[in-house]
């Protein structure tokens, strides 16, 4: 599935195997980059239209997802998508926001929407799907 998130500095410093030093917040929870991704990686407060290859802890807060940077996207090309051009989905916890017209456009939904859904739905992620299916 293809959403669009922004990547931020990744605060925690523990060495790791494959640290990343950018994740992103916008789903809800934590996405970080595939490790056996091999093209360019996000700078620190990049918008990205990413691949969701799979999510750590499935169907739980915790954990995170594993994305793929498939295009780096200017924020001019951004559009906040109004909950009235929506229809959701609730699966195991999360819920899929899909619009419901012009699927191609760069999406996102305001910070404070998101976390409205989520509480509405008691949803720990709320992902706007772009396009692909889900990986289950």
């Amino acid at each position: 599935m293809l959403t669009t998130v922004k990547f931020v500095p990744n605060a925690q410093r523990v060495p790791r195997p494959y640290p990343n030093r950018t994740i992103s917040r916008t789903l809800g929870k934590i996405a970080t980059i595939n490790q056996n991704w091999t093209g360019p990686l996000p700078e620190p407060y990049d918008l990205w239209t990413v691949k969701i290859v799979s999510e750590v802890y499935h169907g739980i807060k915790r954990g995170c997802f594993i994305v793929d940077p498939i295009e780096h996207r200017s924020p001019d090309e951004l559009t906040h998508l109004p909950v009235t051009m929506i229809d959701l989905e609730m699966r195991d916890g999360i819920l899929f926001v899909r619009p419901k017209k012009d699927l191609h456009h760069l999406w996102i939904l305001p910070k404070t929407h998101r976390k409205s859904l989520a509480q509405t739905y008691n949803a720990y992620a709320v992902v706007i799907n772009l396009g692909g299916t889900y990986w289950f």
